[in-house]
């Protein structure tokens, strides 16, 4: 029995790169497709996924190279491939260039005063591998974006949420596309296409009228959204407002088992919306899967990482006495508020985090702090000594993101949860630092059979 199920598994790997390869092969032979693949028509093809273990292709040399069905690491120089001709590898999943998260570098890029450089990239778009291994390896074109942008990459690979919130936010609808935006998120250019190393070079170099007070001969960014207009509301306008700016959305399903997420955000800039991505991906997902959403907001100051105008979790200990005592009573008013509203408690309560407020619900899950039936993280967490009594162990989803900075720490939350015994699911996924809608279908599957079983 065991040899014929390990004898399925082979054969199920081999028949999806099969049919990954003949997926990219059928883009590229179709008119058109092959500069500009449709991204939503490739999230419905089955079985276009990333091929091959990420973890494998960090060596500094190495590759992924596809065979007939397996991926294979060889021995290769940093870019083998002619200009302009279509490579046979897959860029490695991490490259110091880019950052991977879009309000870290949004921070950076008003910081500095410079423009993002956006980056739409997928594993399964021919041109964008190209450019990944042809134009974006370019010396010159490397010094020209970190030096007159903040280069940013969001990986598509996989529809999530807040992917396709970033498509519909900055109007992308094929592959390649790439944009420079200023720091107050004006578009100030726009390609569609393959663009060599030499053009987009040239495009990037200023004008010798470039204002002699710019040091790095980039576009100066307009003045904010917050300095013009005043700064935005915490709550997106579809989400209803509680004490405290506890943002609430009932479950759209209706469903007779009473499901609370208490969704905690990621890093945002103070006044600025960019929590607004975040807080329409969960109730998306609320919609999809059936639960009511709390989405609560964090401290500004809470992370001496973050900034003084950064709104954050405290995940040190120190902002934690100041904060957190404050912040669990306005989450408990808040659902106090609805279970009086819809007179009756909810069945089960889990907190879910992203990035920085996956981390920080790690904390809350070691520490035992609340009385939840379950926790799920994804693109953070950290391996926090567990002090929780045994009663107060709740279940843990971990999505680990392997093509995320992220997915060390989270690995070793894996293997302490591991060792001390604690009820939980880690899950790998092939994405960048996102909340994939696979990522969360499978947690709430998780916890609700967890909640179910254990009875509480």
């Amino acid at each position: 029995g065991g040899g014929v199920l390990r004898c399925l598994r082979v054969m199920k790997k081999y028949l999806q790169r099969m049919l990954t390869i003949t997926v990219m092969g059928l883009v590229g032979a179709t008119a058109g497709c092959a500069s500009q693949p449709d991204v939503r028509a490739m999230w419905r093809m089955p079985g276009v996924a990333p091929v091959g273990n990420a973890a494998d292709t960090r060596a500094p040399g190495y590759r992924w190279a596809y065979t007939a069905g397996e991926g294979h690491r060889e021995a290769r120089g940093a870019s083998s491939a002619g200009r302009g001709d279509l490579p046979d590898s897959i860029r490695p999943p991490s490259d110091a260039l880019w950052h991977g998260d879009e309000g870290t570098a949004m921070r950076r890029a008003r910081k500095l005063s410079l423009p993002l450089f956006i980056d739409f990239y997928a594993d399964w778009c021919e041109p964008c591998l190209r450019m990944a291994n042809d134009t974006f390896l370019d010396a010159d074109v490397r010094t020209q974006l970190r030096q007159q942008t903040v280069p940013l990459q969001i990986d598509v690979t996989e529809e999530s949420t807040i992917n396709r919130e970033q498509l519909e936010r900055y109007k992308v609808n094929k592959l390649p596309t790439m944009l420079l935006v200023s720091a107050a998120g004006e578009e100030l250019a726009r390609y569609e296409r393959y663009v060599s190393a030499a053009e987009l070079s040239a495009r990037l170099t200023p004008p010798p009228t470039a204002a002699s007070d710019n040091q790095h001969g980039a576009p100066q960014a307009p003045a904010t959204a917050a300095a013009t207009n005043g700064a935005k509301p915490w709550c997106a306008p579809e989400l209803e407002t509680l004490p405290g700016d506890v943002c609430y959305a009932s479950d759209p399903k209706q469903l007779p088992r009473r499901t609370l997420v208490v969704f905690l955000h990621g890093w945002v800039q103070h006044g600025m919306g960019w929590q607004y991505a975040q807080q329409r991906a969960i109730v998306r997902g609320a919609g999809r899967l059936g639960f009511s959403v709390l989405t609560p907001r964090g401290r500004t100051g809470a992370s001496k990482k973050g900034g003084a105008n950064i709104v954050s979790w405290p995940t040190g200990m120190e902002a934690q006495k100041k904060y957190e005592q404050a912040l669990l009573d306005e989450w408990r008013s808040a659902q106090a508020t609805i279970e009086q509203r819809q007179g009756a408690p909810f069945d089960e309560v889990f907190v879910v985090g992203f990035s920085n407020g996956a981390y920080y619900a790690s904390s809350l899950a070691m520490r035992g702090r609340l009385k939840v039936a379950g926790y799920a993280m994804f693109a953070g967490g950290s391996a926090y000594p567990p002090s929780a009594a045994k009663d107060m162990r709740a279940p843990v989803f971990l999505g680990i993101c392997s093509k995320d900075n992220t997915a060390t720490a989270a690995r070793r939350l894996r293997d302490q949860l591991r060792r001390s015994g604690w009820p939980h699911r880690a899950e790998t996924r092939t994405v960048g630092h996102t909340m994939a809608d696979r990522h969360l279908d499978h947690a709430l599957n998780y916890l609700r059979k967890q909640h179910g079983a254990s009875g509480r």
